[in-house]
């Protein structure tokens, strides 16, 4: 049974049925903690900014601040980021996903963290976690999943094999 401890959107969920069919893993994940990215403190100075309410600030320097926080703002939001758990304090299975604005990105981390729960407990981001990834993000992200990948992944080896996998999809996204 699986335990959704946030709303998870329905191509999430549509995926991580899809792995557990396809690698033969029924409740591989068993509890989802879907969140998403909040930047209360960037809300807080444009909104306080846009009020008039920045204790004196010249016009000029507040609109300034405000173009530059937006920004920020929506640079930070864009990523998404993961973490999954088989440790003693909490289910085994579990997955915790903090969602950015961009769906490729939600959907490479989703599979990144299902690779993680695929790999023997020592396995970080080793040869054999590597190719689990590789062949995760080929066949249920497909070509724009590995395309992303490609361009955003922060692990060199990984994007590597990627590359050496699909040298069709190497050039920048």
């Amino acid at each position: 049974m699986k335990i959704i401890e946030s709303p998870l959107p329905g191509w999430a969920w549509d995926l991580i049925e899809a792995v557990e069919r396809g690698e033969r893993k029924p409740d591989l994940v068993r509890l989802i903690d879907w969140r998403t990215r909040r930047n209360a403190k960037y809300d807080r100075w444009i909104r306080q900014a846009k009020a008039g309410d920045f204790n004196g600030t010249h016009p000029e320097i507040a609109v300034h601040a405000i173009e530059s926080w937006e920004n920020r703002k929506a640079s930070r939001n864009l990523s998404s980021s993961g973490r999954a758990y088989r440790d003693w304090w909490r289910p085994s299975g579990t997955i915790t996903v903090t969602a950015g604005t961009e769906v490729l990105d939600q959907r490479m981390v989703l599979l990144h963290e299902i690779a993680h729960l695929l790999t023997p407990m020592l396995s970080q981001h080793d040869l054999a976690w590597r190719r689990v990834a590789a062949r995760l993000y080929s066949k249920y992200g497909g070509p724009e999943v590995v395309a992303w990948a490609i361009e955003h992944e922060r692990k060199p080896l990984l994007i590597n094999l990627l590359r050496r996998q699909h040298p069709d999809l190497a050039a920048p996204f």
